[in-house]
């Protein structure tokens, strides 16, 4: 069920942007989680939820990635907000975050938007990325942007809850954190139109033994036209 709230710091933030002024922008109440199947999971990856919270958990190991979600879909989302708590963090080249298709391409493809608390060579990061999709080979083919919320280094701590979100605005994604109070806005290179994939919530580390997070997710909103 949607719900209008006057309290959602994403949206004052994407009205300032938006032209069309009469496009009213809605979130979901906070998701209850336990409907949320595991999905495309590989290596040493959990989660366990209880109503609204999920904690989720990825350890490598050498030669063998970590990586898991939980998903769901929602027709017409276009985008999503949640809460991330960081309980631990070992190694480099860990994240979790969330991701959704927004759009396809000219040619068919299909355009992915993601936002991840992600951690490389000793830096916690909050990094967005857009990225082409293919769906006949299930593989990303292009990355258009990526880049860094609040910068390259400290954009969120062990043990402090920071929220992200995303969000689909016309023809252009909205990457920010109020928890921050920063944001940016990227222009797909290809738009042809307007796709509402699965909202993903994920955890991935490479192919290094010690790499490991876990950290608390909730609420979760959907993020509706």
């Amino acid at each position: 069920m949607k719900s209008r709230s006057a309290i959602l710091v994403l949206v004052a933030a994407l009205v300032l942007f938006v032209t069309n002024s009469a496009m009213a922008l809605y979130f979901s109440e906070p998701q209850v989680l336990d409907d949320w199947p595991d999905k495309v999971t590989s290596g040493d990856y959990s989660s366990q939820v209880s109503g609204t919270q999920m904690q989720m958990s990825v350890v490598g190991a050498d030669g063998n990635r970590a990586y898991g979600d939980r998903r769901m879909a929602f027709t017409d989302s276009v985008g999503a907000m949640a809460t991330y708590n960081v309980s631990s963090v070992e190694g480099d080249n860990v994240n979790m975050g969330m991701s959704q298709i927004i759009g396809y391409t000219s040619t068919g493809t299909w355009i992915l938007a993601t936002i991840e608390l992600d951690t490389f060579a000793g830096d916690n990061r909050i990094r967005y990325r857009v990225r082409e999709y293919d769906p006949s080979t299930s593989n990303v083919v292009n990355e258009w942007a990526s880049g860094n919320l609040g910068g390259y280094s400290g954009g969120w701590k062990i043990n402090e809850n920071v929220t992200i979100a995303f969000g689909r605005i016309g023809t252009q994604i909205y990457f920010y954190s109020p928890s921050m109070d920063v944001f940016a806005i990227i222009q797909p290179l290809d738009f042809a139109g307007f796709l509402s994939g699965p909202v993903i919530l994920f955890g991935w580390t490479d192919t290094k033994s010690g790499n490991s997070m876990t950290a608390t997710i909730s609420n979760v909103m959907i993020l509706y036209p």
